[in-house]
């Protein structure tokens, strides 16, 4: 197996090394891949062989099939230098895109089962719970998103009428007049800007004002409603 190759001292990937670079047709790199295979050591150097093997690729079934049968490897660096290759020329070319599609649902496949065994589920029971965990991690995101949006909001509003004189927590009484809320004691959630003030009454009920609608109230103070 490839796994167990002792280390050749006959130079080949030195002189891959020299040589790839500048190799300026298909067959010239096609040759060096197949040199690597039967003497080369360095899986880095095959990594970048299968990306110069990617610039000659559109419109070459034998490149594609050398991608593709290397995209279904074991090794990271030859798979994922494959698949990234396998991506560009099908970009280009949808003759590769089969191919590209085979390669990734094999190692996805792998990937599955891999973990699955170390896990001690079944490939089905994993897959349901790497869906719960997307879903967690879609939610929490679109939480970020949303508290951005409103640190932005509330960055803008504060540039432009200025900073709330309420903090979250304070305590402050309704100044509106001929309102069911008017004199009622409040509590603030959130203070955005002089116009946005979040203040929830007694009741649960949640309006929003701005900073002159309330007056602050010393801690103990009783509803003056």
């Amino acid at each position: 197996m490839e796994f167990f190759r002792e280390k050749y001292t006959n130079g080949t990937d030195e002189i891959l090394l020299r040589t790839l670079p500048e190799a300026k047709s298909a067959s010239e790199v096609i040759a060096m891949y197949h040199d690597w295979v039967k003497n080369g050591d360095n899986y880095k150097l095959i990594g970048k062989i299968l990306s110069r093997l990617g610039e000659f690729g559109a419109g070459n079934p034998e490149i594609i099939e050398i991608l593709k049968r290397e995209g279904k490897h074991w090794d990271i660096w030859r798979y994922n230098s494959a698949l990234h290759a396998l991506e560009q020329i099908a970009k280009i070319d949808e003759s590769a895109q089969v191919s590209l599609l085979q390669c990734q649902e094999f190692q996805e496949n792998d990937r599955l089962s891999t973990k699955a065994r170390s896990l001690n589920i079944t490939v089905k029971e994993l897959k349901e719970r790497e869906r719960v965990e997307a879903e967690i991690r879609q939610k929490k995101e679109q939480e970020r998103q949303r508290e951005l949006a409103e640190i932005r909001t509330d960055f803008q509003g504060k540039k432009r009428y200025g900073e709330s004189k309420f903090q979250p927590g304070d305590r402050v009484i309704c100044l509106i007049e001929g309102w069911p809320y008017t004199g009622t004691i409040g509590q603030v959630e959130r203070a955005l800007n002089t116009k946005t003030v979040y203040v929830r009454f007694p009741d649960g009920y949640v309006t929003i004002q701005g900073d002159d609608k309330f007056a602050l109230q010393p801690d103990g103070s009783d509803d003056a409603g």
